[in-house]
């Protein structure tokens, strides 16, 4: 699986809040299609939203909709992680460009599960030995790689994830 187009920037943020909510649900299905999106509003999510004053009532008719009319653009089978635009942190940023720099010209481009591999075979420590990120990270950065992994794919491209590096 590689990741899917960014739509975000289509998705209202109202909409990209239950999808965030949807793929963050510990029940939810493997992997979270637009139809699991539907699923859970119809379970009542988006009354917790309103609930929870994140979404205004009078916004749910259109919220409704626009959910609908993706799904009828996109398809209900389409991965909801592929509406929103999940970003690695500064550290696991900074691991997976490490291993992007390593790599040849000629080499295919390095997936998140490639990334995970080189993690648990000592590049953490490395880059943490080197300074390039603070130390102790390993278990927070493998999470947050496993989550990535969760969300796109282990064979989604590892560039697509990279975070902005702001300055160092």
């Amino acid at each position: 699986m590689t990741t899917a187009a960014d739509l975000s920037p289509f998705v209202s943020p109202a909409l990209a809040e239950l999808i965030r909510r949807t793929l963050e649900r510990p029940d939810r299905e493997e992997p979270a299609l637009l139809a699991t999106v539907r699923q859970a509003w119809a379970e009542g999510l988006g009354d917790r939203l309103i609930a929870e004053g994140l979404l205004d009532p009078r916004d749910e008719p259109d919220l409704e909709a626009e959910l609908e009319a993706l799904i009828e653009q996109h398809g209900a089978d389409q991965p909801a992680s592929g509406f929103l635009h999940f970003r690695a942190n500064e550290d696991l940023s900074a691991v997976i460009t490490a291993l992007l720099d390593r790599r040849s010209d000629i080499e295919p481009p390095a997936t998140l599960g490639e990334v995970r591999d080189a993690m648990a075979a000592g590049l953490v420590a490395e880059l943490e030995g080197e300074g390039e990120i603070d130390g102790d990270q390993e278990t927070a950065l493998a999470t947050e790689m496993d989550a990535l992994i969760d969300l796109h794919g282990e064979d989604a491209l590892a560039e697509a994830v990279i975070g902005d590096p702001g300055p160092r």
